[in-house]
């Protein structure tokens, strides 16, 4: 054994002596990371094949000794220090021990069970040791009923079963005692005990650590088989393990900001897109549907925008594999509704039932160690993962529908009819066939209910989920498989359908020392849209009717757009997704761990987009009969991370340590191609059989990322805690005098709950903490090669057989890293024992260096280059979260959870912002998501037209002189509120999200036809305009066209001022779930472990002024009502 750890020391001295003679550079490629990863590699090998010994048998607590010095400190924290100190597991019922808030003790050495005699000896508080574990409960009072125990008493094997009270999951390792005797036993891998009582009665004690501890009166022999659940417990709670990606610690301990959401709260929405599950529930984090559509991607910002122009998405991380944060949509327009609202969902491989939790992390103290990727916070998906116990499989079905939530109010046809009759009237115009076929040639009794015919589709939802889990103590395992049937409100047979494979695997050894864990995870996406955007077809004139006599084509009368024609455009994309991961743990020596992440994802994007024949209107110009897009994308990322992890507790200190280097690869390649005039629609799909090649091109890309990282953390009596971040990044896509940057954070934390005084002065405080963090980090979300002067080629046809090329970018080699400042300051209290959560954070990002695309002359030949901007953004605000437990004894339990978000975007400084394109988009001291406009004045009394205000009275109205700052489209503040309810077997959950939003684009902005023009208009808009001189009215003239005085007036300003904007403030019921869990002998009955029931309503109820049709997404798609009903059958 001395040769093997000689050896593997030897090892150790070889990957640190290798290590630091690499190059950081980008030269620094997979062979060295290789390099790394076989001493690594090595070291394991070597030593496993002495260290893999068995465990030792548990020693007693009378044997083991210890040495602790406690001043003043809480019981809790006493007991925290014993269990650190003596390796032994501690249970105890966290409330009663919390009663306790002063404990002293002489610094000198102790056996274990000596030093619980002292710390207990002035409670009402007993121990008993069970194996490895010890379990603290309350002591039998005097008068209280002791169990028989006399010799003559009858001799039961009592057996039976723990598990969680909330899912049913057995608990192996919970400790089961007979009150007042020295018997007592732990529940194997499938949660089973076996223990000998004395006598038909018996008082069990059952505990296990996370739970709230039982003492229950069991009757003998019993009738049913004996199934125990605990409860989660609260204070616990407080210690629930987070985690950065890179180490883990408690909520209690870590300074950083950090949200979590469990698979509990997902579970409950029946949505495709995990990330949409967050919507309103975390502080800090606004996210916002870009469009209603099945497969459409999510805004997510967390604490604002940091950037004028570069990217702005988080970094993601699946099981710690990065993957891509940017919208899969090819073409401009080739997923229609879909890329319209932003694209096509990134993470769509993901099946949201196979996520354990999503963690966000938000400020710099969490994000520094990610370092470049971390300026836009960081969002780590963590999939489920296979437990120890019976094998255990678990079936869950449901299905529903969707439905549009809100309509327009628009005129009939006849009211329609009047208002143009009137425009034309005002015009002094005379309608006919050309100006107006809706008044002369349509069929004036027709009425087609075009937000009906365009989205008012009843759209199915169907999911099927499987999965199989189990394991023993070494070995754990779980396979998902799911499959998803969505469709789409919108006109055609549209759908989104999703299948997903996940498997996970863990091993430990013996010895508990290496482990071992694999995360494979696949799937296929199959999305089918049509290509246009509903919302501008909803008001098209009433009386158009949608097909031709043969009603197998559109209705064309002129060059002007049926919207029926888009049941003819066929746009598909079909996505296969793999992300694999695989963590090796080794512990090396007591403390020390060694640890290596290898991730692997490969996406695969196909999309096509079919305008079919009976789609090209015949009287347009256009010279093709049937055109066909097609587009194929790969990516590829491959990632190594190799960490070492030290930590080690000395007294009262705990100090722990991080060092690890992260190397990144990524390739993408591109082919795409447009063919038209095929001879039959029928042969589209091959691009041989077009006449015409319109378009065609490829592209290949890299991107390499690496780094090195430390992090150190000091904690000191479990009350004072300083950690320090350090990152140096290089990436490929800044020149080789600007590629690597350094960032880096501290942060700071006080525990004053533990404070002897604290506890004094604030009895009813159950926990309390101060905290607070600085730091920075970066940005190089710019795309590739920026940096250099690239070429593309002319197009595709080639001069005399050769294609020639162009210059297509300038080259500058000079910009750098994006950096962004943050600081925070944190409270975090809990109070009545922890019935009431409060915390409070203040935060301050500023981004500076910004990285825009910054114009060019046109005399320049390029339109843009790479540049850095001297402008800095600045986002501050406050995040509250209240968490209560209004009802927790008896039957019924009733707990609440608010989050409540504020938020103010400023840009600070950008030196001569005046003379730059710029000028007119952004205004110093206003948010950079600003809104600039025309400011309405009113409605001309003489002429009926709209009035905008000459901001610098030169009697011309542009926008580069005349528009305001109106507001932005920052939301002010915006948050949740959610209720949950249990009654036995029962379940409510009720969410509500909000968000106030004083302005955002309305009904009418940018809005080209104006009142009177040949589409319909809102109810509201019919009433009130002007029609004679002198005439007070809100609204102006009518007209028929944009060509008159009144149309030009009209689009050019009045469509383009704040009288085109709405108040978009909402509060909307987001989720609704009632869910019946049948009770224990029922499911066992039917040799099940459980069966539930359950309904599901999303986006039920909005509550808004807003005058369009949806204030989260203004002038797209809304976001659908969503109802299922579904059952889960555990066996």
């Amino acid at each position: 054994m001395q040769k093997s750890h000689a050896y593997a020391r030897r090892l150790l001295l070889m990957w640190h002596s290798s290590a630091s003679r690499l190059r950081f550079s980008l030269r620094y490629n997979l062979v060295s990371i290789m390099k790394l990863t076989f001493y690594w590699c090595a070291i394991v090998l070597v030593t496993s094949q002495t260290l893999f010994a068995a465990a030792t048998a548990a020693q007693s607590i009378k044997e083991t000794a210890i040495s602790m010095e406690l001043k003043s400190s809480s019981l809790k924290t006493a007991l925290k220090k014993l269990e650190n100190a003596s390796g032994f597991s501690l249970a105890y019922p966290s409330e009663k021990v919390g009663q306790y808030r002063s404990v002293t003790l002489n610094r000198e050495m102790r056996s274990v069970h000596q030093t619980l005699k002292e710390l207990l000896a002035d409670t009402d508080l007993d121990f008993r040791q069970i194996n490895r574990s010890i379990i603290l409960f309350e002591k039998v009072k005097e008068g209280a009923h002791l169990v028989n125990t006399s010799e003559n008493a009858v001799q039961y094997v009592l057996q039976g079963r723990v598990v969680a009270a909330e899912n049913g999951e057995v608990l192996p390792g919970a400790t089961v005692l007979v009150k007042n005797e020295e018997n007592g036993t732990t529940t194997n891998k499938n949660g089973h005990f076996s223990i000998s009582v004395a006598g038909n009665r018996a008082n069990l004690v059952v505990s296990f650590i996370g739970y709230r501890s039982v003492d229950t009166l069991v009757t003998l022999p019993l009738q049913f088989e004996l199934v125990i659940r605990l409860n989660r417990d609260i204070t616990v709670l407080r210690e629930v393990v987070v985690s950065t990606g890179y180490f883990e610690t408690t909520r209690a301990m870590s300074t950083g900001n950090i949200s979590k959401v469990t698979a509990e709260t997902i579970e409950r929405q029946p949505l495709g897109n995990p990330l949409a599950a967050l919507q309103g529930r975390m502080a800090g984090v606004f996210i916002n549907n870009t469009s209603g559509i099945p497969g459409a991607a999510v805004n997510v910002q967390i604490r604002g925008t940091n950037t004028i122009e570069s990217g702005r998405n988080p970094l993601y991380l699946i099981d710690g594999v990065p993957v891509t944060n940017t919208a899969l949509n090819r073409f401009p327009a080739a997923q229609g509704p879909v890329a319209f609202g932003g694209g096509m969902n990134p993470l769509s491989a993901i099946n949201p039932a196979d996520i354990e939790s999503i963690e966000v992390l938000k400020d710099a103290d969490a994000t520094a160690i990610y370092g470049s990727r971390g300026a836009n916070g960081v969002i780590l998906i963590t999939t489920k993962k296979g437990k120890a116990g019976k094998t255990k499989v678990e079936l869950d079905f449901y299905t529903g529908f969707s439905k549009a939530t809100r309509t327009l109010n628009v005129l009939s046809t006849s009211e329609y009819l009047d208002l143009r009759r009137a425009a034309f009237a005002a015009d002094g115009i005379t309608p006919n066939s050309t100006n107006a076929p809706d008044l002369v040639d349509w069929n004036p009794n027709q009425h087609t209910d075009w937000q009906k015919e365009l989205m008012g589709n009843k759209a199915p939802v169907h999911n099927a989920q499987l999965n199989i889990s189990g394991g023993n103590e070494n070995t754990r395992f779980l396979f998902g498989t799911s499959f998803r049937n969505e469709g789409a409100t919108l006109i055609g047979d549209n759908f989104d359908k999703r299948g997903s494979a996940h498997l996970n695997l863990q091993h430990t050894s013996p010895n508990k020392k290496f482990n071992l864990n694999t995360t494979l995870t696949y799937g296929v996406d199959h999305l089918k849209t049509t290509g246009f955007n509903p919302f501008s077809y909803l008001l098209t004139s009433p009386n158009l009717q949608m097909y031709d006599s043969t009603g197998t084509k559109p209705f064309w009368f002129s060059t002007s757009t049926n919207p029926s024609s888009y049941k003819f455009v066929d746009v598909q994309t079909k996505t296969d997704n793999f992300i694999g991961n695989t963590t090796l743990r080794y512990q090396l020596l007591n403390g020390l761990e060694a640890k290596a992440d290898i991730g692997y994802t490969r996406m695969n994007v196909r999309q096509t987009q079919k305008i079919f024949s009976n789609n090209v209107n015949p009287f347009s110009s256009s010279s093709y009969t049937n055109e066909s897009y097609l587009a194929s994308t790969q990516m590829g990322t491959i990632s190594v991370e190799p960490q070492l992890n030290y930590t080690v507790r000395m007294n009262r200190s705990l100090f722990s340590a991080l060092l690890g280097s992260t190397y990144q690869h990524t390739t993408t390649t591109l082919d795409y191609f447009t063919g038209r005039n095929f001879p039959s629609d029928a042969l589209m799909g091959s691009f041989a059989a077009a006449a015409v090649i319109a378009d065609k091109g490829s592209n290949r890309e890299e991107y390499k990322y690496q780094s090195v990282f430390g992090r150190l953390s000091y904690t000191w009596d479990d009350k004072y805690i300083l950690n320090g971040t350090v990152r140096r990044d290089g990436s490929s896509r800044f020149g080789e005098g600007n590629r690597f940057g350094n960032f880096w954070a501290v942060g700071a934390g006080w525990i004053f709950s533990n404070e002897v005084f604290i506890a004094q002065l604030l009895p009813v405080m159950t926990f309390g903490k101060l905290r607070a963090s600085y730091g920075t980090t970066g940005n190089d979300q710019i795309g590739n090669y920026r940096y250099l002067e690239t070429y593309s080629a002319t197009g595709i046809s080639p001069y005399m057989g050769v294609t020639g090329i162009v210059p297509s970018r300038v080259a500058n080699p000079n910009y750098s890293w994006e950096v962004n400042k943050k600081m925070e300051f944190g409270l975090e209290t809990a109070f009545l024992k922890n019935r009431l959560g409060v915390n409070v954070s203040w935060y301050r990002n500023r981004s500076s260096n910004q990285l825009v695309s910054y114009p060019l002359p046109s005399q320049s030949g390029f339109s843009s280059y790479q540049y850095n901007l001297p402008a800095l953004v600045e986002n501050k605000g406050w995040e509250f979260e209240i968490t209560s437990q209004n009802i927790t004894h008896g039957a019924l339990k009733w707990t609440t959870s608010f989050n409540l978000t504020t938020l103010k975007n400023t840009l600070l400084e950008f030196p001569g912002l005046a003379s730059t394109t710029y000028a007119n988009k952004f205004e110093i001291g206003q948010s950079v998501n600003v809104f600039r406009v025309y400011k309405f004045k009113g409605i001309n009394p003489d002429n009926g037209l709209a009035m905008v205000e000459d901001k610098n009275g030169d009697g011309v109205f542009n926008a580069g002189n005349d528009y305001f700052s109106i507001g932005s489209d920052d939301p002010k503040f915006y948050g949740g509120l959610g209720n949950n309810f249990k009654f036995k077997g029962l379940e409510l959950d009720v969410f509500f999200q909000f968000s106030r939003k004083p302005v955002d684009y309305g009904y009418l902005w940018s809005y080209y036809t104006p009142v009177g023009g040949r589409e319909n208009v809102k109810r509201e808009l019919a009433q009130d305009y002007w029609t004679t001189p002198g005439q007070i009215a809100t609204r102006p003239r009518l007209t028929n066209s944009t060509s008159t005085e009144a149309g030009r007036n009209y689009t050019g300003q009045y469509a383009y001022s704040d009288a085109a904007f709405s108040d978009a403030s909402y509060i909307r019921l987001k989720n609704l779930s009632l869910s019946y869990n049948l009770p224990a002998k029922w499911s066992n009955t039917l040799r099940m472990e459980n069966i539930k029931f359950y309904v599901q309503g999303q986006n039920l109820l909005t509550i808004t002024n807003y005058d369009g049709l949806d204030p989260e997404t203004p002038r797209l798609t809304p976001p659908s009502k969503t109802f299922i009903a579904g059952i889960r059958l555990t066996l």
